[in-house]
C-alpha cells in the first residue's frame, strides 16, 4: 500500500487520511479542498505538508486506502462465513446478505476508484508502486481465502487459487465496460450472473460413477 498509508503509528497522520476517506465517500475528488480536510479534522495545514507532499498525495494514499478497506471488509467476511462450512451457494448468499448492510461496500465507488487508481498509475510512478503492493496484497488474500475453502472441500481443489482469485477481481471489475452506455445493465442482473459463474468456478465437480 501506499506508504502513508501503512504507517499508522501517528495519529495526526491516521487522522488526516480517515478526514480524505469519508470526504472522498461524500465529495468528488476534484472539490476537496485543503480547507475542507482541514475543517473535517481540526488538523493544521503544517501537520498535512509535515505528513503528506501535497494534498494530490494525501488523496492517493486514502483512494487506495478506501478500496483496501472495502475488500479486507470482503475478505474477512468471506473467511467468517466459511466457519459455517455451508455451500458455495449459502456462502455467496451470506457474503451478498451483509454486504447489503454496509455502506463500505459500494460496487460502483469502489470499482471506479479501482479504475482511477489503474489511470494514475501510467502517470505516476510512486503511485504505480504503491498499486502494485495493493494488488499483491488484496491478490494473495483473497487466493489464501480460497484455499481454506478448497481445503473444507468447499471450493473446487483443482483450480488454480491464485488464478481464481484474478478471475473474481476481474469479474467485479467487469461491468465498467458499459457504466456509462445509454443501455442500461442493473446491479442485480450482473451480480446475478457473477454468482453463477461463481458457483460453476468454485464448487467441486462431482465424480461421476
Amino acid at each position: 500500500m501506499w506508504p502513508e498509508v501503512e504507517a499508522k503509528t501517528n495519529p495526526t497522520r491516521q487522522l488526516l487520511l480517515d478526514a480524505a476517506v469519508e470526504l472522498l465517500d461524500s465529495h468528488k475528488r476534484e472539490s476537496i479542498t485543503v480547507e475542507l480536510l482541514l475543517n473535517k479534522c481540526g488538523a493544521s495545514r503544517s501537520s498535512l505538508y509535515h505528513h503528506f507532499e501535497d494534498m494530490n498525495d494525501l488523496i492517493a494514499a486514502a483512494e487506495l486506502y478506501r478500496v483496501s478497506q472495502a475488500f479486507e471488509f470482503v475478505i474477512n467476511l468471506v473467511e467468517k462465513i466459511l466457519q459455517s462450512n455451508g455451500s458455495v451457494t449459502e456462502v455467496l448468499g451470506a457474503v451478498q446478505n451483509e454486504l447489503n448492510k454496509t455502506e463500505l461496500v459500494n460496487p460502483i465507488k469502489i470499482r471506479n476508484l479501482m479504475i482511477l487508481g489503474q489511470a494514475r498509475a501510467i502517470e505516476s510512478e510512486k503511485f504505480a508502486l504503491a498499486l502494485g503492493r495493493q494488488q499483491e496484497q488484496l491478490s494473495q488474500s483473497i487466493t489464501e481465502t480460497i484455499k481454506l475453502g478448497q481445503s473444507q472441500n468447499l471450493f473446487d481443489p483443482s483450480k488454480d487459487p491464485y488464478a481464481l482469485g484474478v478471475f473474481l477481481q476481474a469479474l467485479f471489475l467487469g461491468r465498467f465496460v458499459v457504466q456509462f452506455a445509454a443501455t442500461e445493465l442493473t446491479e442485480d442482473v450482473w451480480y446475478t450472473l457473477i454468482n453463477e459463474i461463481m458457483l460453476n468456478a468454485l464448487s467441486p465437480k462431482k465424480i461421476s460413477e
